[in-house]
């Protein structure tokens, strides 16, 4: 039985501290998608958890177990929007590397970089036009609230930002 497997009756039941007792007492073996399985929920949970520090730390010692960069982005970004502090989850998203990765995992760095779009349009920074543009017309996100935002609610953003004075992408 696949890691997964074994993990998803803890989610389906949302039982966070089922599943970090399972992890804990379960490594993760030499299997590639296990461990990173096994890292991806380690952090899920103590997001979970609301311990967004100790999620951040696990994120730091599990780094190298996601062969996708822009995921271990959008989770430090989602930790930090948690955490209510949208200059960090938008520089930890600014640092995905969407361009590098979209061949090889297009869901997820599509979503960064919807996400990177979105929380700067949100903050009333500017957006970057290319990664706009680069959004497909129909582009659909859940949020990290659960919420679904479409291309249109951030090219509504947008327009209302151009009507007042704009923040430059790098200033904080």
């Amino acid at each position: 039985m696949s890691l997964d497997d074994q993990i998803l009756p803890f989610v389906n039941k949302r039982d966070w501290r089922g599943l970090e007792g399972f992890l804990a007492s379960h490594p993760p073996g030499d299997n590639p998608n296990d461990r990173a399985g096994h890292a991806y929920w380690s952090v899920r949970v103590a997001m979970d958890l609301r311990d967004f520090d100790g999620a951040l730390r696990r994120l730091d010692a599990l780094d190298g177990e996601f062969a996708c960069r822009c995921l271990v982005c959008s989770l430090r970004g989602e930790i930090y929007t948690l955490m209510d502090n949208p200059n960090a989850a938008i520089e930890a998203l600014r640092s995905a590397p969407w361009g590098d990765e979209m061949d090889r995992f297009p869901a997820l760095s599509l979503e960064t970089m919807f996400h990177y779009c979105y929380f700067l349009a949100k903050a009333g920074r500017e957006t970057p036009p290319k990664l706009v543009d680069a959004i497909p017309p129909d582009y659909i996100s859940v949020q990290y609230d659960g919420k679904r935002v479409n291309k249109g609610h951030l090219l509504a953003l947008i327009e209302r930002n151009q009507k007042r004075p704009q923040q430059p992408v790098g200033s904080l």
